[in-house]
C-alpha cells in the first residue's frame, strides 16, 4: 500500500487539525499557507483569549442551507474527541461563561503554538509564503498545485482549508472560494456574520458608548427568525457587542436577499409589558420623567426613548398619563431599529455562505465533484453562533478530512 501524499491548502484552525490528523495516519502531509506563520486568526479570536468550543455543540447554533449536515461531521469527530486532539497536543482547556471552552492559558497564541508544534511534530512539512494560485486535477488521480512563485508539486488528494473573506487584516480573502470554483464547485453568496450592524436611524448615535444588557429579536419579512440576549454597544453607525453579533448573519443574509429586515430592542428582557409598567409607576413621583428614568437606564438613554415619544423630559413623572406610560413600556420593550447596509467583511469574524454541504459527502467532506478533493471549515456553507461553534466546526471538519484523505491507495 502505498502512502498518500496530501497537499493542505492554508493553516488554520480547519488546515492544522486535517494536517495532523492526516499525518497522524500514516500520510505525507505537505502544508501551504499564504502567511508568514500559523493560525493568524486563531490569535485574535475570542479576544485574544482563543474560545475553542462550546460544551452546547448542537446544529442549531450553525447557519446554512442545511445546518444538519453538522451532526454527520461531530458524529464523526466530537467535542470528546476534540478535547482528547488537544490533550494529545499538551494542551488542557477550561470552562468559563456560558459553556464556552479556552485554553487553560487563557491565551489564544498557546493554541496556535501547540497547533504548529503539532503539525512539526506529526512529520508534515509547512511551507509558508507559498499562495497557491492553481490547481488542477489530471484523469490519473493527480492534482498538480502552482504557486504564486510557479513552483509545482503532485499530490494525491488536496484538502482545502483557506478560511473565508472574513478578517481580511489577518489573511483573510475570497482565494479558496476561486480555487473551489476552479474545481468544478459552486459558491452561494458570502455574506458578513459576527459582525457588527449599521442602523439607518442616525440619532441612535447620541448612544454612542454605552453597553447595556438587552434582548434582540430578528425580524424577517415580518416573522421571527433570530433572537439573542447579552450585552449590546451603541456606535456611531449603529450597534455591536454580543448580542448584536449573533444575530448578524441572519440579518445580513436577508439584507443581500433583498428581504425585509427589522430588529426589536428591548431594554427590560427580564420583565413582561405588564411588570415593567407596574414596576415604572412605582417609581414615579413629583421628579422630572427623565430623573426618574435614569434611576434605572444608563444617561442619555432615557432622552433618547422620550424624544422619539415626543414626552418632555421636564415633565413630572407622576403628570404621565396612562397612555404615555404605556408607550414607553412599548418602546422599552421593542424600539425597532432598521438595518442599512451590511458593514464590511474585514470587520465580520466569519463568512456566511461557501461551498453548499450539497456538494461534499457529509462522512468526509471529500467533493462529490472531484475524487480526492476536500473541501473544509468556513469554505463550506455552514457558519456558527458566537462562542467557539465556528472554531469547533474547524477541528471537527479538518479531522474528518484528514483521516479521510489518508486512507492509503492501493
Amino acid at each position: 500500500m502505498k502512502k498518500k501524499k496530501i497537499a493542505v491548502v492554508g493553516a488554520g484552525a480547519a488546515g492544522a487539525a486535517a494536517a495532523i490528523n492526516a499525518a497522524r495516519e500514516g500520510a505525507e502531509v505537505v502544508v501551504f499557507e499564504k502567511q508568514e506563520s500559523l493560525g493568524r486568526k486563531i490569535a485574535a479570536s475570542g479576544n485574544g483569549l482563543c474560545n475553542i468550543s462550546n460544551l452546547e455543540i448542537s446544529y442549531k447554533n450553525y447557519n446554512g442551507d442545511n445546518p444538519r449536515f453538522v451532526q454527520n461531521i461531530f458524529g464523526r469527530f466530537s467535542l470528546e474527541s476534540t478535547r482528547s486532539f488537544f490533550l494529545s497536543l499538551g494542551l488542557p482547556w477550561r470552562e468559563r461563561q456560558q459553556g464556552r471552552l479556552y485554553p487553560y492559558s487563557l491565551q489564544a497564541r498557546t493554541v496556535c503554538d501547540v497547533l504548529l508544534d503539532g503539525v512539526i511534530r506529526a512529520g508534515c512539512e509547512i511551507k509558508f509564503h507559498r499562495c497557491v494560485e492553481s490547481i488542477s486535477y489530471s484523469k490519473n488521480d493527480k492534482f498538480t498545485i502552482i504557486t504564486a512563485g510557479k513552483e509545482k508539486y503532485l499530490f494525491d488528494s488536496v484538502i482545502l482549508a483557506c478560511g473565508g473573506k472574513s478578517f481580511a487584516g489577518l489573511g483573510g480573502s475570497d482565494r479558496g472560494y476561486h480555487l473551489a470554483i476552479s474545481l468544478g464547485h459552486s459558491v452561494t453568496e458570502l455574506v458578513p456574520a459576527i459582525v457588527p450592524l449599521n442602523i439607518h436611524d442616525k440619532s441612535l448615535r447620541r448612544l454612542e458608548g454605552i453597553k447595556w444588557d438587552v434582548a434582540l429579536t430578528a425580524i424577517i419579512d415580518g416573522k421571527k427568525k433570530d433572537f439573542s440576549t447579552g450585552e449590546i454597544l451603541f456606535t456611531k453607525y449603529g450597534i455591536s457587542g454580543p448580542v448584536t453579533l449573533d444575530i448578524s448573519g441572519t440579518v445580513n443574509r436577508a439584507l443581500t436577499s433583498n428581504k425585509t429586515a427589522e430588529i426589536h430592542l428591548d431594554l427590560f428582557p427580564d420583565f413582561s409589558h405588564e411588570q415593567l409598567l407596574t414596576f415604572i409607576k412605582s417609581i414615579s413621583d413629583d421628579r422630572t420623567i427623565i430623573k426618574t428614568l435614569e434611576t434605572v437606564l444608563k444617561k442619555r438613554m432615557p432622552e433618547f426613548f422620550l424624544s422619539h415619544l415626543k414626552i418632555a423630559p421636564s415633565r413630572k413623572a407622576n403628570s404621565i398619563k396612562e397612555s404615555e406610560l404605556l408607550q414607553l413600556v412599548d418602546i422599552f420593550k421593542g424600539h425597532i431599529l432598521v438595518p442599512g447596509e451590511p458593514r464590511p467583511f474585514a470587520e465580520a469574524v466569519v463568512t456566511s455562505g461557501g461551498v453548499p454541504v450539497s456538494e461534499v459527502y457529509p462522512n468526509s467532506c471529500e467533493s462529490k465533484i472531484v475524487n480526492g478533493l476536500y473541501i473544509v471549515g468556513e469554505l463550506l456553507d455552514i457558519d456558527g453562533d458566537c462562542g467557539g461553534y465556528n472554531l469547533q466546526f474547524a477541528w471537527s471538519s479538518g479531522a474528518v478530512a484528514g483521516r479521510a484523505a489518508s486512507k492509503p491507495s492501493s
